[in-house]
């Protein structure tokens, strides 16, 4: 019998176990904390709406945490350092946990490896948290520990020192042309003096022509113990950096902003630094930020290089949702996992399919957020997009029928094809490999009856197919599908349906485990053989017939709305 939890749902008057955590101010910060964070979760994507939040080492913290989806969530900020795989890899130890993790609010037993966390929050519920940031500078986790959800609901706490790294700091101003870096030793400067704020910036020029103008700063700064720095210096346009007198960074000449990196040792104490600049015309800047390996930054300027500290934003999360309730919403685009001709399919209560037209087959099956359409509504729409949700199968990839001439013919997953083809090559000798159309197959469309729900229609050599989903829900609330594929026309000899690739042995019910989710076969004959993977499970098919296939997931998907079905 395979394990199935009847996980409860949990309001939010529980507290999170046995982790001790603020949830009022304390009174010697007298209502001033030194960073105030507002994090919220994104209606209907399981997400929050910050993937990072950055505090200085040992700041006191004030965690606003709202709760705007119609799940309950929490947030746990974790002690330990690492990446969103070290968040995943907490939250699994805490569902191993199964009731009695639930009985915690999805919390640890072990207390101490807990920074801050939040109360199981009910939809639109808040909750403000007060902590102190580790001294370290360092990366830390914050995940949702609800079963599931930490695989795309995590985020990471930066522990970072801005404050400038210079003890001082002066600059000195010259005016001119040049197309390269000048010798300064041979220019007199128009202006010098100490930069306001301690950190390099291009404001020193004041009111002066943007153009034709270079710049010298000087200063020193400390180093606390021997460490290894990554030194990022980006300008527009040239710009050189000298560590101690010695030249070890530079970018010279006329061109539009770039940045050029090099790691270099530094020991305890105090170290010289310059940055030489010039601008010939044109956009202009000048950063210089460093980072340590044992953790931590150094800010030299108050922009940073793009290299370092800035990213391309994120396209912004659409997340596709019905319009009505009830109904199925259907994304047609480039998804991860299918061919270019997937059909995604979203259906009440969190379930969802990627039919893939190509092969005429269910190429994915997955719980909880259904498409994400930032990628592909804004800007090129480069790339194929993942499901947003959680527990992805692939039951049975590639083509589902077969005529099989003996019982060991190994499965025809796709139809391949090679050509000679080599660039501007006039005699190509080598050869690769392609998909190729399969003549027994002809995709036929799909209707959608009044819930939105598609039907698929294809053609496999004599037979007409029709193949249908819908969502279905197991005692003890644990999701699933309900397959439907009919068959009608005329069957020729050892037609066979492949409906999944399993592993081990079927339950007391016929539920065959196949990855994250149990398969069974309601309507034919069940035939297992060796596969890649595991077992393949057949079924003879005979027309007219109609199978069923029912998938269902281990157990109830985490954090469900008080009262929800």
């Amino acid at each position: 019998m395979m394990p199935t939890m009847n996980f409860l749902r949990i309001g939010c008057g529980l507290l999170c176990g046995l982790v001790t955590v603020s949830r009022a101010e304390p009174p010697e910060w007298s209502a001033t904390p030194d960073a105030v964070i507002s994090l919220k979760t994104t209606e209907g994507t399981m997400r929050y709406n910050l993937a990072e939040f950055t505090v200085e080492p040992g700041a006191r913290v004030k965690l606003h945490l709202e709760n705007e989806d119609g799940l309950q969530h929490n947030l746990v900020l974790i002690k330990a350092e690492g990446s969103a795989a070290t968040g995943l890899a907490f939250a699994q130890e805490i569902w191993a946990g199964g009731e009695a993790a639930l009985a915690r609010g999805w919390m640890p037993s072990d207390s101490a490896k807990v920074l801050a966390a939040s109360r199981l929050l009910d939809p639109k519920g808040n909750e403000d948290l007060y902590f102190v940031a580790p001294r370290k500078a360092a990366d830390y986790p914050f995940v949702c520990t609800v079963p599931g959800h930490a695989t795309i609901m995590n985020g990471i706490m930066k522990v970072r020192q801005s404050k400038p790294a210079f003890k001082d700091l002066q600059y000195r101003l010259y005016e001119g042309e040049w197309t390269a870096l000048p010798d300064f030793a041979s220019l007199t400067p128009v202006i010098s003096g100490p930069v306001p704020g301690g950190l390099i910036t291009l404001d020193v020029i004041g009111k002066r022509k943007p153009d034709k103008f270079a710049l010298v700063f000087e200063g020193t700064f400390e180093v606390a113990e021997d460490d290894e720095y990554e030194f990022f210096l980006g300008s527009d346009d040239g710009s050189r950096l000298i560590l101690d007198g010695e030249g070890e960074l530079e970018a010279n000449g006329i061109h539009p902003f770039k940045t050029v990196s090099k790691k270099l040792p530094l020991t305890k104490g105090l170290h010289s630094l310059q940055v030489h600049y010039f601008e010939a015309m044109g956009g202009e800047g000048l950063a210089l930020a460093a980072k340590r390996k044992k953790g931590g930054l150094l800010n030299f300027s108050r922009d940073n290089p793009d290299s370092f500290g800035k990213r391309t934003p994120p396209p912004p999360v659409i997340a596709l949702r019905p319009v009505r309730e009830g109904e199925a919403v259907i994304y047609r685009n480039f998804i991860e996992g299918s061919s270019p001709r997937g059909i995604a399919v979203g259906y009440p209560g969190g379930v969802n399919i990627c039919w893939d037209a190509d092969v005429c087959n269910v190429a994915l099956v997955w719980r909880g957020a259904f498409m994400d359409a930032g990628r592909h509504w804004t800007g090129r729409g480069v790339g194929a997009q993942p499901p947003m949700g959680f527990d992805v199968a692939s039951a049975a990839k590639g083509y589902p029928l077969q005529i099989l001439t003996n019982p060991e013919e190994t499965w025809k997953e796709f139809s391949i094809g090679t050509i000679k083809s080599e660039k501007d090559v006039p005699d190509p000798q080598k050869e690769i490999s392609l998909k190729l159309p399969n003549p027994d197959y002809q995709f036929r469309g799909y209707r959608l009856d009044a819930k939105r729900f598609p039907e698929f229609r294809y053609r496999f050599r004599k037979l007409e197919v029709t193949d249908r989903f819908e969502p279905e829900l197991f005692s003890g609330g644990a999701q699933g599908l309900r397959r439907v594929i009919t068959f009608k026309g005329e069957t020729e000899p050892r037609t066979m349906q492949r409906v999944a690739i399993v592993q081990g042995e079927p339950d007391a019910e016929g539920y065959h485990p196949a990855g994250p989710i149990a398969v069974r076969v309601v309507g034919g004959a069940v035939q297992l053989r060796p596969g890649q993977g595991g077992r393949e499970l057949l079924v003879a098919v005979t027309a007219p017939q109609e199978l069923e296939v029912h998938y269902r997931w281990f157990s109830v998907m985490g954090g469900k709305a008080p009262g929800a079905p």
